[in-house]
């Protein structure tokens, strides 16, 4: 496990329990830490109950703190109603959650609720979704990038068949994401459009997407050492071109590139996704992510090296392998 700063702890013992009971889908996991402080304790367990094909309704609890030192336990409920009959053979689908923490001294403002509706077909595919957190919602053993929201959501994508000249497919769409606070101050909005994206016979894709960002800081924002970037509202326009080759070859991948102005500055960002099928049991990939910045206090750089490698034993039996660096972390 990891601690509050992000270092490792030994683990004492763990049991996992998973499985299937008629319409009932279980799973319980519970760890025992060698931490000096706090409570060294933290479960998990899950329950959902299929609800025809495509829909279920379930309900999760968590018990622990890899946050802080206080108890926290939280209990929450979810509800997917799918189907693939909509229409005749159209997709639709509806989804929503709850869920409240309990945190050791923290009383009000500690539930979070959302709710999605999806589209996603082949020449019309659409979501919209909407969220809040609450200021005091605490995921011991989750995560959550932010608290205190009301976050909108949204994408369309328009995807004709033209299956000519080695083209499958041609769409276009966008999509947007807005987040305020519970006063309803901006927080940060975002809207990208894809003027297209290219399909071939292949399954090669290759794209292109322009996104409007918008970020209003209400504090100075330490960025990197000791470059900051000062409180107020920033508003930028990114553009990305990505190409993406086709899974069923035995190396695949996908590499991307993106350049824009970035809050009081500049940013240029490279992603490269290489993966290799070596054979049916195992699979190797890597990725590699570089960020260039330039501010008025200076330049810098962060980047990301992440290496996998899966071996299926098995149908019931998987072993992962995730190893990653990164050039800012101590």
């Amino acid at each position: 496990g990891l601690d509050a700063e992000g270092s490792s702890i030994s683990i004492n013992y763990a049991a996992k329990v998973t499985g299937r009971v008629n319409k009932f889908n279980i799973g319980m996991l519970h760890v025992n830490e060698r931490r000096e402080s706090g409570n060294a304790n933290s479960s998990v367990a899950r329950v959902s109950y299929n609800l025809g094909e495509l829909s279920s309704i379930g309900m999760i609890t968590t018990y622990g703190n890899a946050i802080n030192e206080l108890d926290n336990l939280t209990t929450g409920i979810d509800l997917n109603l799918a189907t693939a009959k909509f229409k005749g053979n159209k997709s639709l689908a509806l989804k929503l959650y709850g869920i409240k923490s309990h945190t050791e001294d923290i009383q009000g403002k500690d539930a979070a609720w959302g709710a999605q509706i999806l589209y996603p077909n082949d020449f019309i595919s659409f979501k919209i979704g909407h969220q809040q957190i609450g200021k005091n919602f605490l995921a011991g053993l989750g995560f959550v990038p932010r608290t205190d929201i009301k976050e909108y959501w949204g994408e369309i994508t328009i995807g004709p068949r033209i299956n000519k000249f080695g083209v499958r497919q041609i769409s276009f769409g966008g999509e947007f994401n807005y987040v305020t606070n519970f006063s309803n101050q901006l927080q940060s909005q975002s809207l990208e459009i894809q003027p297209f994206e290219i399909r071939l016979n292949s399954g090669d894709i290759f794209g292109y997407s322009l996104e409007r960002v918008s970020e209003y800081l209400v504090e100075d924002f330490n960025i990197f050492n000791d470059f900051v970037i000062p409180a107020n509202n920033y508003k930028w326009w990114e553009n990305k071109i990505e190409i993406e080759t086709s899974g069923a070859r035995d190396v695949f991948g996908e590499v991307s590139y993106s350049v824009g102005n970035f809050f009081t500055g500049r940013k240029n960002s490279v992603n490269v996704e290489l993966n290799w099928k070596v054979f049916v049991p195992l699979f190797i990939g890597g990725e590699v992510t570089l960020d260039r910045v330039s501010l008025p206090d200076g330049n810098f750089k962060a980047d990301i090296y992440q290496f996998n490698l899966i071996i299926l034993f098995s149908p019931n039996i998987t072993l992962y392998n995730l190893l990653q660096y990164d050039s800012q972390s101590e």
